[in-house]
């Protein structure tokens, strides 16, 4: 298989799975989930709908979900080009509030976490500081009519913020089929390493992670 293609199955057989995301992460996703048709999927951090994004080889097949995000420039973006999706402008979190985000400009690099931008070189992004709206995943859930919907895929990048996230959003109530959180960091040292477990009360989650090369 060559870089960022695959043999999509199900209602697609014989077509060729075009990968967007940033590591085919996408690819992976068809591979466990190719079998439904006209899925769901819950997008934290969706950014911007094309440019390395996990969702848009599934938007294509007919799926359709909710998107987080909370940077003005790529909920525009994400609206005009996803008529069948729901996007909400806010941050996911643990708590509703505000919260900082440090918007890097036409980026999916925006975070709420001070030393995420820290790493980025001074003087090569415009990054500017703006209060936005933090939500509980679970309430935007309810709030947005999903609640009758199973959730088939949950992906949460959100550069840091991911504990947080998973925090805020009660998974004995919400069963998505398979959650796909977005890291850099070795699976042991991430901080959300082993999380779903304890918020499930299920048997040990696979973990099973895209590691950057």
């Amino acid at each position: 298989m060559t870089p960022g293609s695959g043999s999509a199955g199900s209602g697609n057989v014989g077509a060729m799975f075009e990968s967007y995301a940033q590591n085919c992460e996408d690819v992976v996703l068809w591979r466990a989930l190719r079998s439904v048709e006209a899925g769901t999927y819950v997008d934290v951090g969706a950014a911007d709908p094309d440019e390395d994004s996990v969702t848009k080889a599934f938007y294509e097949r007919g799926w359709s979900g909710l998107h987080i995000e909370p940077a003005g420039e790529h909920v525009e973006r994400l609206r005009a080009s996803r008529g069948r999706d729901v996007v909400v402008q806010a941050c996911a979190g643990e708590h509703d509030g505000t919260v900082v985000l440090h918007h890097v400009v036409g980026t999916g690099l925006s975070s709420v976490v001070d030393d995420a931008v820290d790493r980025i070189e001074p003087g090569t992004r415009e990054i500017i500081d703006e209060e936005v709206p933090m939500r509980r995943l679970d309430d935007m859930l309810s709030a947005e009519g999903f609640g009758d919907r199973d959730i088939h895929f949950l992906k949460v990048d959100v550069e840091g913020f991911e504990r947080q996230v998973l925090l805020g959003i009660d998974l004995k109530v919400w069963r998505p089929w398979v959650a796909c959180q977005l890291t850099t960091r070795g699976a042991k040292t991430c901080p959300t390493y082993g999380l779903l477990t304890k918020l499930t009360d299920c048997p040990p989650w696979q973990d099973s992670r895209l590691c950057r090369l």
